[in-house]
Order: C-alpha cells, then structure tokens, then sequence
C-alpha cells in the first residue's frame, strides 16, 4: 500500500512524495514521516531517521550498563560491610604417608546469600542511603531501561514490517475499513495504464523510482452507489473493482525484507528534502 496524498501539499504547495507528511508543528513537509518527536522537538523522517535509531541504541546500551554499575558499586559496599567467612574445601595436597588430605581455607560469602527478598531489597536500600545520587541515577536508569528499550524494540518490528509510526496508523485505520466493507482494489495497469510513472507528481520528479511497483490500487469509499458500474473492461460480466476482504489482500510496496528495509532506513533512497 503506498500513496502520495493528492501530489500537492495543500499547505506549503509542494509536491508530496510518497510517504511523505507536512508536519503543522514543523511547518514543512518531511519525507517518509514516521512521527514528530517532542524529546526531540522535531520530525523524524528520511533526514535524520538513521540517527534517530543510533540514539534508541546508545541510549538503551548507557541505561542498561549505568543500571549495571550502579548495583556494581553498591553491590561491593555491602560486601564490604557484611563479609562473612565460610569455610570450603579449596586445595587438595598429596602426601606420601597419608595419602590425599585436604586443606580448608576461607574465602568471603557473598552478602546476599540465602537471603529472601525483603531482606536483599532492604540492604540494598541501606546501601543506596549511602550513596544517594549514585543509588538515584542508578535507579533511574533501571526504570527508564524499559522504555528506552521498548522503544528500540518496536522500531525494530516496524523496520520488519517495512512501514513507519504513521504509516502503522493508517493500516490500522484500513484494517477497520475492510471489517466495514469499505475498501476496494483494482490492477494498477487497468486504471494507470503499463507505462504510468508513479514518481512524478504535477510534472515534477519528486524521487528515483522504488525498486518494486504495487500491482493495486486500493481506496476507501463509503458509498458505493454510482460509481461500481462505471469503471468496466472489455468484458461487461467482470468490473474493475474488488472488495478487499482482509488485510492480507492488500500488499506493502515498502517491504522490501528486513535487511534491505534497515539498508533503506539508514540511506536517502528515493527521498526528497524539503527542510
């Protein structure tokens, strides 16, 4: 599925290219749109989408290591409170009147063996007590690693599906249309004709043409009345338009594979810049 939004952008009048979204925040038009981010206090689309991804990277990686270091660090504080020795069975040595005998040496228990969970969760809230803003910074990244991660996760999925935050949005509009029955679709041939170009819009080339081309059309029409009949072939009995029973009728142009989907998130293919 894949449309250009009417050609013209009825704000700044500019030619859209597919994918492409004028932002009223921004005041401009942003190629393959996926979503204005307010943490950023800006669009995320074709120019800087690759950097948006790095950042859900590092950011995931910095969370979960400062996380890590924190309980690290607090984690030898109280090994250094409560050491307590145990004795094992560490070294053996051979003698030749007796045989092997062992020797017991002592090495430190670990703080928080054999302990419940309330207990481990106290100590270690005695231990942040005593390094507040470590303990604090540590507990804040533990609770933003979730989110940060979540994040980074689906845009992974949406990365597989080929497809962006907006564009997730309208197929989830169209899969409601076609529970309701208003979507239809037709050959791109028998409506475009063989020889259509599909990336030029009022006269002007808005990007190099996708390395896949959709066999349909698909539109949404809430009233059918009038217009089935008029669009007919050669053959009266068989009419251009179908109606599309389920989602998997409808085919993603933009899925190109999950690695050629990532090479495409991380290069300017077939984009245009309007900032």
């Amino acid at each position: 599925m894949g449309r250009s939004s009417h050609g013209i952008c009825r704000s700044c009048l500019f030619p859209k290219p597919p994918r492409s979204k004028h932002c009223s925040l921004c005041g401009t038009c942003i190629s393959r749109f996926d979503h204005h981010c307010i943490w950023l206090n800006t669009c995320v689309g074709a120019n800087n989408y690759r950097f948006f991804l790095l950042l859900l990277v590092s950011l995931t990686v910095v969370l979960a290591y400062g996380a890590w270091l924190t309980y690290s660090i607090l984690d030898a504080d109280l090994q250094a409170r409560f050491p307590g020795p145990r004795p094992r069975l560490d070294t053996f040595t051979r003698s030749s009147r007796s045989g092997i005998s062992g020797r017991s040496i002592t090495t430190p228990q670990r703080w928080s063996h054999s302990l419940s969970w309330s207990r481990w969760l106290s100590l270690l809230g005695l231990a942040t007590q005593s390094h507040v803003r470590i303990g604090t910074v540590g507990l804040l990244a533990l609770l933003a690693w979730p989110l940060a991660a979540g994040f980074l996760l689906y845009h992974i999925y949406l990365i597989w599906a080929g497809t962006t935050t907006n564009e997730s949005g309208k197929w989830a509009d169209l899969r409601e249309d076609i529970t309701d029955g208003f979507a239809w679709r037709a050959e791109r041939e028998r409506i475009m004709g063989p020889d259509a170009e599909c990336c030029v819009l009022g006269g002007v080339k808005v990007g190099d043409a996708w390395p896949t081309r959709g066999r349909w059309i698909v539109i949404r029409v809430f009233d059918d009345r009038g217009w089935r009949g008029a669009g007919r072939g050669e053959d009266d009995s068989a009419t251009i338009w179908d109606r599309v029973e389920s989602l998997a009728d409808v085919e993603n142009v933009y899925d190109l594979g999950f690695w050629e989907n990532l090479k495409d998130a991380f290069s300017l293919r077939g984009q245009v810049f309007y900032q």
